[in-house]
């Protein structure tokens, strides 16, 4: 981008792409050829999330970019990529897409946030269970009543960001819409028709992020008192404590 940031990536590594979830990029000898969908990358959802709305990249700009192909040597060749207004396309400016990518890249970002903030509950959340139990185990069962508190705030919390109901792409049409899916709906109404974010698009995206603030608040006052405390008690029975990732591990 014109930041610095890094849009799409690509990589031969096969393993690497896979865990990423990334395009190979053919490293045969001779001429290679790789397609870019001129889009950025996608919301990184979680692996049991049923989501009716749009979860790929944003559409990048008109505008110049640069390609980087770094080599197994370590040196890197760099190129400019000069992305042209679709001639198909009339009365929208460049401006008013760049407007769309950044309002629509900012809907990804926090859509991915909520993903991350999921991955963190699921994992405090387990692993907060798992010390009350082998306190119990032991012998020591006042743990086990904060166990559940703190595991019952938590699933309150997480219930509200994803609609962990759903199984099937059926089950969206008998149990409402959670947080993420309101994203990806209007994620989808920004992304993808070419032309401007509507007054309405930007409103709703204010109201979300009212909601988002909220439950994010929530699970803060959880990870930064909640677990301190317990982890506290933890401590003094001599065991491993609870250990809260960092975002998007």
């Amino acid at each position: 981008g014109g930041d610095g940031s890094v849009l799409q990536q690509f990589t031969s590594d096969s393993s690497a792409a896979e865990a990423q979830d990334l395009p190979v990029l053919p490293a045969e000898s001779g001429q290679n050829r790789v397609h870019w969908g001129l889009r950025t990358d996608g919301v990184n959802t979680v692996d049991d999330a049923v989501v009716w709305g749009y979860t790929g990249g944003p559409k990048v700009a008109p505008g110049t970019y640069t390609v980087r192909l770094a080599s197994a040597d370590g040196d890197t060749l760099r190129r400019s990529l000069d992305v042209e207004m679709d001639p198909r396309i009339e009365d929208v400016t460049s401006a008013e897409l760049r407007a769309q990518h950044d309002l629509a890249t900012s809907i990804r970002d926090t859509t991915n946030a909520i993903y991350d903030a999921i991955r963190t509950i699921r994992s405090v959340r387990e692993q907060v269970r798992s010390v009350a139990e082998h306190a119990s185990t032991a012998g020591h069962d006042a743990l086990t009543t904060r166990a559940d508190s703190i595991a019952s705030e938590l699933t309150s919390i997480e219930e509200r960001l994803m609609q962990t109901e759903n199984e099937s792409f059926q089950d969206p049409l008998n149990f409402p819409p959670q947080l993420d899916n309101q994203y990806a709906y209007l994620y989808g109404f920004v992304a993808g028709p070419d032309g401007p974010p509507t007054a309405s698009a930007r409103e709703r995206f204010r109201d979300l992020n009212e909601q988002w603030d909220a439950l994010r608040n929530r699970l803060q006052s959880v990870l930064q008192s909640d677990v301190p405390q317990f982890n506290q008690r933890v401590r003094a029975l001599d065991s491993n404590p609870v250990f809260v990732p960092a975002v998007g591990e």
